[in-house]
């Protein structure tokens, strides 16, 4: 595997070096100022370019804001956008806990999880706010779910999808899933009472709903069977609950553990899933593209999971060109731009065009990551975790990132530090000069074999006479991070 994976690095770099290439850069016109005190989950960008913000954070730019804060589309705290004290669990006397949030098509928003308060409004795991941030009290849930809510999504109609892990609402039965009127109350026309279920596990539950055309109803989670007929994962439901048999579903991996968390239309009208326990990614994360019939596309679309295991952590795809973009927790390949990638619509990774160094940081040397990513209709992409700094650029848990222009993987290198490697052409007697701290030297040849490691100091002479005459490449990392790399040219 790693000799693989060192092949991979070569490639990607000799085919970058010289090249005309897009660096992803922080815009420095998006100031968030001190910021949220601590991490954001998740953002949401409104019709108005105003972006929705949720976290643990307590206050933003030191005033109180609990979970939830509002910025302008430059970055500014929209002091318009204030909801309280925000959620609250009984009888334990604790928080709640917030899943996740969504835009209705007016603007409101429904907030969703488990909790029965919201800033002292009484409510069952999900609560509409209107467009300032108080409570919407004509949306009533308050003797509603009896378990958690995962996921939500709006018919045209303005009716209310939910799933979850929930069995009934108020005194009606409904297996994980079931759709809201627009006041809040159930709508017992939509035939779900059947609902979800696992085989070999009771604890199925629904993680992610798109509506589709007609109002169609796309349902992903855990779980293989919906209305007592075998469905893995993934589900199409016609605007009434009823199952669509045009669409049919199969993972080929799947060994009663697959988890499916998110579904996602792409531009060329087909799905994007993320799994969970995907077994050629030894229990972890990968990527499938469905067509509309459920099949999955494994000609124009290869993702290439036993290369990137990881958890997947954010992820968004762009509406103009159906580039895709996440974050991963795996960082374990020494490439400058891991961990954050971009993929061309096929799957494969998009080296040349989405260059982005270090990228998030907590601290120099201390790692940081983004959880939401999101493209704006510029295609500029809107980042949020916990971090401090983008490649250099501070800015507190938000961040919104563009492409920039460049020329030649040198220059594309997170390179803070001086670093000086000479001659090149050479002999084999080089001098590598850098203020990088703890900093490493790794030289490969084009098979992608590790010839050697050398530990660096401020000024460093090595000798690589015994290397054949031939091309090969460095790779320069400073606390764990890559800061330079290109080619060396050995010439005896």
């Amino acid at each position: 595997m790693n000799k693989l994976l060192n092949k991979i690095i070569i490639l990607l770099l000799l085919s970058s070096i010289g090249k005309a290439q897009l660096a992803v850069v922080a815009d420095n016109s998006f100031n968030v100022g001190v910021g949220p005190d601590i991490m954001v989950f998740a953002t949401r960008t409104q019709t108005n370019g105003n972006i929705l913000l949720y976290g643990n954070f307590t206050n933003f730019n030191n005033k109180p804001y609990f979970n939830f804060a509002r910025i302008t589309s430059n970055g500014a705290l929209d002091t318009t956008f204030n909801c309280g004290s925000c959620l609250y669990s009984a009888p334990t006397n604790s928080w709640g806990v917030c899943n996740s949030f969504a835009l209705q098509a007016d603007g409101k928003i429904l907030i969703f999880g488990k909790f029965n308060s919201f800033n002292n409004y009484t409510c069952s795991n999900l609560v509409r706010l209107n467009t300032n941030g108080s409570v919407d009290t004509t949306f009533k849930t308050s003797y509603g779910f009896n378990e958690q809510i995962y996921t939500v999504a709006q018919q045209s109609n303005g009716k209310i999808i939910v799933g979850g892990f929930f069995t009934k609402y108020g005194n009606d039965s409904c297996g994980k899933i079931c759709r809201l009127n627009t006041n809040g109350s159930i709508d017992t026309t939509f035939k779900s009472r059947k609902g979800f279920n696992v085989l070999a596990n009771p604890s199925s539950s629904v993680l992610t709903l798109y509506v589709g055309n007609n109002d169609s109803v796309f349902a992903g989670g855990r779980f293989d069977m919906y209305a007592s007929v075998y469905k893995n994962s993934v589900v199409k439901l016609n605007s009434n609950g009823m199952i669509d048999s045009t669409f049919n579903y199969y993972d080929p991996y799947n060994t009663g553990g697959h988890i499916v968390n998110k579904i996602l239309p792409t531009p060329d009208n087909s799905l994007m899933i993320i799994q969970d326990n995907d077994l050629t990614c030894g229990g972890s994360t990968s990527l499938a593209k469905l067509n509309r019939k459920g099949a999955r596309d494994t000609v124009s679309f290869t993702f290439h999971s036993s290369l990137f295991c990881g958890a997947i952590l954010g992820f968004a795809i762009n509406k103009n060109n159906g580039k895709m973009i996440y974050t991963t927790t795996n960082n374990a390949m020494p490439l400058p731009f891991l961990p954050f990638l971009q993929l061309q619509s096929n799957g494969q990774t998009d080296s040349l065009n989405f260059k982005v160094g270090s990228s998030f940081m907590q601290a120099p040397g201390v790692n940081g990551y983004a959880r939401s990513l999101s493209f704006q209709t510029d295609s500029s992409i809107i980042a949020a975790g916990v971090f401090n700094m983008f490649r250099g650029y501070n800015s507190k848990c938000v961040v919104k990132l563009k492409t920039q222009s460049v020329t030649g993987i040198s220059e594309l290198s997170y390179n803070k530090e001086k670093i000086k490697v000479f001659p090149n052409p050479s002999n084999g007697k080089i001098i590598v000069e850098t203020d990088a701290s703890s900093a490493i030297i790794t030289v490969f040849d084009i098979t992608g074999r590790i010839m050697t490691e050398e530990k660096l100091d401020i000024h460093t002479e090595l000798n690589f006479d015994w290397l054949s005459n031939g091309t090969y490449i460095y790779l320069i990392k400073s606390n764990g991070i890559t800061v330079k790399t290109d080619r060396l040219i050995i010439n005896k």
